[in-house]
């Protein structure tokens, strides 16, 4: 069904836009090293224009491409959805209940944010993760460097680990909070038939205050994330950077290696905090 979509086709150009951006990000930034020695040609100097225009046409085109990927993909998610509880066995149906099923159905909205909230962006920023390590390696401070990125990579995992253990306690109290109202919608007679009215919601405020808290709890855990990560990176690595001033001026050229490391980590590390939640709920 994905390929009759032609899901792999548009997948595939989106990742080609994104590789297409970050080559003409790297010409940009060695055009503009260029004229700020001026060492570049006349051309050179001026193609700077053509390159930025050519950097906003990919980023649009992967843009709209990731968001077909997401639209179609969905469609195509929901139609075996579809197939498959129509196909479902009576019996099991009535053992996990409908508003369980229902819960399940509606939670899959996560595979669409997964495109349209970065998926794509966290295979790019992998990629640029990798080409900043290797620049790194042929900087002024390599060894610094690199143990700092083991160092952080340690640290973003136990940071991703926490978001993920609040996104499955949200994730539970979302569906059992759905559960409850679909139940309560069908058996709404019998509520109000044999329960007191003033126990009606007493339940419900109960279910809302802990799935509040949860929600609490992953909202904390994301902003760790999303901020100690890639802005810790980029302040811990210029502090390196800056410690050896002398090497600096010895050897310029090593340092401009460094700094462009440190920013082509510091982009990545900005893409996969903020994708991680996606990803996680997909794989929930």
């Amino acid at each position: 069904a994905l390929r009759a979509a032609g899901i792999g086709r548009r997948i595939a150009a989106a990742a080609g836009g994104y590789l297409a951006q970050l080559g003409l990000l790297v010409m940009l930034w060695w055009m503009v090293g260029a004229r700020a020695l001026g060492t570049g040609a006349p051309s050179v100097r001026s193609g700077w224009i053509v390159v930025v225009a050519a950097l906003v046409a990919a980023r649009l085109i992967s843009a709209w491409t990731a968001g077909r990927v997401a639209i179609d993909g969905g469609a195509v998610l929901r139609n075996r959805l579809l197939h498959g509880i129509l196909a479902l066995d009576s019996e099991l149906t009535r053992a996990t209940g409908v508003g369980q099923l229902m819960g399940r159905v509606v939670d899959t909205e996560a595979i669409e944010s997964l495109a349209l909230g970065g998926g794509l962006a966290a295979a790019v920023g992998i990629f640029e993760l990798a080409t900043g390590i290797a620049i790194l390696a042929l900087g002024i401070a390599g060894r610094g460097h690199l143990a700092l990125v083991a160092a952080w990579g340690a640290l973003a995992l136990v940071l991703c680990l926490q978001v993920q253990r609040a996104l499955e306690r949200w994730s539970a109290q979302r569906l059992t909070l759905t559960h409850d109202l679909v139940e309560r919608m069908v058996g709404q007679r019998t509520v109000v038939a044999q329960e007191a009215p003033e126990l009606h919601h007493r339940d419900e405020d109960r279910v809302l205050a802990t799935y509040a808290e949860a929600g609490r709890a992953l909202d904390r855990a994301v902003v760790r994330l999303t901020v100690i990560v890639p802005r810790g990176w980029l302040i811990a690595a210029v502090a390196i950077l800056a410690s050896d001033l002398p090497g600096i001026a010895a050897h310029p050229g090593a340092f401009a290696a460094s700094l462009g490391g440190i920013l082509f980590i510091y982009s990545a590390l900005r893409k996969l905090a903020q994708a991680f939640p996606s990803l996680g709920a997909a794989v929930i």
